[in-house]
């Protein structure tokens, strides 16, 4: 079986207002589902720009679903995974979390902990190896 791999982004969100999550609730269409059948290994590239007096962290949650739908009752409401990415004032911080890829399906929301500055550039990148029948 040949292996193959992609890399998708799956949200450019910018400015994340202060003391704001996007999507709002999992499902939403600021960033894309993660549909996992056939894949054998997944990551998150999670990334932000910290306003130069930010104080909070970003934080992503990852969600699973087992149909994958647009409604907020089709997800769990607890997070399958989740991130920290410290702040780091008037910069870029990256960071890449591995995920087991068993549920069906995984979405990723961004939280700005930051109750008075904005975020920029809030980036989601997923990278998957996928297994393919010959």
């Amino acid at each position: 079986m040949p292996i193959t791999k992609g890399v998708l982004e799956l949200m450019n969100e910018t400015p994340l207002a202060a003391a704001t999550t996007v999507p709002t609730s999992p499902g939403g269409d600021e960033c894309s589902i993660v549909a996992l059948k056939d894949v054998s290994q997944c990551s998150f590239e999670l990334e932000a720009v910290f306003d130069g007096d930010g104080t909070a962290n970003a934080i992503f949650h990852v969600r699973a679903s087992t149909t994958g739908g647009t409604e907020a009752t089709e997800w769990d409401t607890q997070d399958y995974d989740v991130a920290t990415l410290a702040c780091v004032p008037g910069s870029r911080a990256q960071m890449t979390l591995a995920v087991d890829p068993s549920p069906e399906y995984l979405t990723v929301l961004a939280e700005n902990q930051d109750g008075v500055y904005t975020l920029t550039d809030v980036i989601v990148t997923r990278a998957i190896q996928q297994i393919e029948a010959l």
